[in-house]
């Protein structure tokens, strides 16, 4: 199924039943619909900076779907006012990933050399926000989306905004029991109905 239709069709409204406004559907539009190739950064720990692009990233169809699939099962939940958490909704698996084009195999090869002996990790970055990790997170408070953003695995922390991590197929154990936000926009678009 194509999403793109389903996006754009939707782009003039607003999503309210889990507050996802404008801006956070717009980024979910143009990180999983629009945006197909992602620079692919190598991050050791004697950089500086947010590290250098060696490679390029292409998402393939599957783990976008996987992605939304995701984003489904955490818009169908209703979550208590007072849970502030932050929600890995995918981890990329940029290592053994055969979606990574490199300019050249020295590269390559120089950059899992990287890895090993200077202990490099890979990234994708998003160019609009320049956020830079191997994670696409969440922060909900409530129903609430307060941001969405790639995120480093081996950095994320709980701090003054959540008060939990968890992974999204976890996110069920905070949710209000028997409640299902089945009627939000984001559902009857993802799951229309036959009348």
């Amino acid at each position: 199924m194509k999403l793109a239709p389903i996006f754009e069709s939707i782009n003039n409204q607003s999503i309210n039943e889990l507050d996802i406004d404008r801006h956070s559907l717009d980024r979910i539009i143009k990180r999983f619909v629009k945006q197909t190739y992602f620079p692919l950064i190598l991050k050791s720990k004697s950089d500086k900076d947010f590290g250098k692009q060696v490679g390029t990233y292409r998402m393939p169809d599957e783990e976008s779907q996987k992605i939304f699939k995701s984003l489904d099962e955490i818009m169908n939940l209703v979550l208590p006012k007072e849970v502030k958490l932050g929600v890995v909704v995918h981890r990329f698996d940029l290592l053994r990933n055969d979606n990574i084009m490199w300019p050249n195999n020295d590269i390559r090869l120089q950059t899992l050399r990287d890895i090993v002996h200077n202990d490099g990790r890979l990234y994708i970055k998003d160019v609009e926000t320049d956020s830079v990790g191997d994670v696409f997170y969440l922060v909900l408070n409530g129903n609430k989306v307060v941001t969405m953003f790639y995120n480093r695995s081996h950095t994320m922390k709980i701090d003054d905004r959540i008060d939990a991590i968890v992974d999204a197929d976890m996110l069920y154990t905070y949710a209000k029991r028997g409640v299902k936000d089945t009627g939000n926009v984001w559902s009857q678009l993802r799951n229309p109905t036959k009348s």
